[in-house]
């Protein structure tokens, strides 16, 4: 019973781990990252936006056999939801479309 309240220790997959080999990851790779301020979601409304579309369209209607059957179905919606589902913030237009038309 005493074991219970035994005090943890990290080890090497712990959270604080982890987020510094993720922040070596990005600055190796000159990558920024950026935050919202807590319990303000309009601060990056795009990738909010298409985080509920992805869960609403996708992953809340299968059942995924495995890891690779997830990562493969992602992989179609993310192509899907670029290049041929019409967003009515691009005037019913895809990404792909839009950017073609305004570059």
């Amino acid at each position: 019973m005493m074991n219970l309240f035994s005090v943890r220790k990290p080890y090497q997959s712990s959270k604080q781990y982890t987020a510094k080999v993720f922040k070596s990851y990005l600055r190796q790779n000159k990558i920024s990252q950026s935050f919202s301020k807590k319990g303000c979601p309009y601060d990056n409304s795009v990738a909010e936006s298409f985080f509920a579309s992805i869960k609403k369209e996708e992953i809340y209607r299968h059942i995924y056999n495995s890891y690779d059957h997830l990562r493969n179905c992602i992989d179609e919606y993310v192509i899907f939801y670029n290049e041929k589902r019409p967003h009515a913030s691009l005037k019913y237009s895809t990404p792909a479309e839009y950017e073609f038309t305004s570059t």
